[in-house]
């Protein structure tokens, strides 16, 4: 029987999707502390570096969200809705694509969907105007006719990177992060992103890895990069011999509540 103690255990966070088959695995290289890092919750006073920081922080964590929904509900058709008409106001532009969703429902089109609102910024550039536009990640191909007519607005463009669901994830949330705090597009109480209601997400699991499944991981993995801080793995939730990689979460106690895993039919015990 092999004895874990605290030390050989490190803090691990996982994401699992079933709808494509994999699962996604951060192993870290440190144990964080318990209680470490954070504030006071509702605590305001903030520096201007504070801030910035913060502003970054929500970014990453709203580009990350959006990431997750397209993989979850396999999102992999990418579309751009641009209007003609020089129209800046953001209430205007989400009026608009609420209209738009209701006249593809209408023709029978019931997709999930993720639609991301960003200013067309070499307009801007060019012709000093800051005009709306619309990035929409559906599951579903839309003929590019049905597509023209219910947005009625201006041009609508098929994505080079339609069909490809990472990459289409990368960029919607990329899309999300790069004007996170663009005023033109998002007030302080308003997100400059829209879904449709009920979207499958993730299920996900912190717990604590030691080295023998993370080696393990890394066996199954398809993509795998190793940072100074830690270890980030995909993995298919089937290996090439048809068997599940992950079998099973429980709890178990150690020092305090934990949840430990078990991969290829061998539970980590504590």
């Amino acid at each position: 029987m092999t004895i874990i103690t605290r030390s050989m255990l490190f803090n691990a966070s996982m994401k699992v999707y079933e709808d494509i088959g994999l699962i996604e695995v951060y192993r870290s290289n440190k144990i964080l502390l318990k209680g470490a890092g954070g504030g006071v919750r509702g605590q305001s006073r903030r520096s201007e570096g504070e801030r910035a920081i913060y502003q970054q922080q929500a970014a990453v964590r709203a580009g990350t969200t959006i990431r997750e929904l397209v993989l979850a509900n396999n999102l992999r058709y990418l579309w751009t809705l641009t209007y003609k008409n020089e129209i800046n106001d953001r209430d205007v532009a989400m009026d608009d694509l609420k209209k738009f969703i209701k006249r593809l429902r209408y023709r029978g089109y019931k997709f999930p969907y993720v639609a991301v609102m960003e200013v067309q910024e070499e307009r801007a550039k060019k012709y000093g105007v800051d005009v709306i536009h619309f990035h929409l990640a559906t599951n579903e191909r839309v003929k590019i006719e049905d597509l023209k007519k219910a947005w009625g607005k201006g041009y609508v463009f098929v994505s080079e990177h339609n069909g490809e669901l990472f990459k289409v994830a990368s960029y919607i949330s990329k899309y999300v992060r790069k004007g996170f705090d663009d005023e033109r597009v998002r007030s302080a109480e308003k997100k400059r992103y829209l879904c449709s209601r009920g979207l499958k997400r993730p299920l996900k699991r912190q717990f604590l890895m030691g080295e023998v499944d993370l080696e393990r991981f890394k066996d199954n993995a398809d993509t795998l990069v190793e940072y100074e801080e830690g270890v980030w793995m995909q993995v298919p939730m089937v290996n090439p011999e048809g068997e599940a990689v992950l079998v099973n979460f429980y709890k178990n106690k150690f020092d305090e509540q934990w949840r430990a895993f078990e991969i290829d039919g061998t539970s980590v015990k504590v």
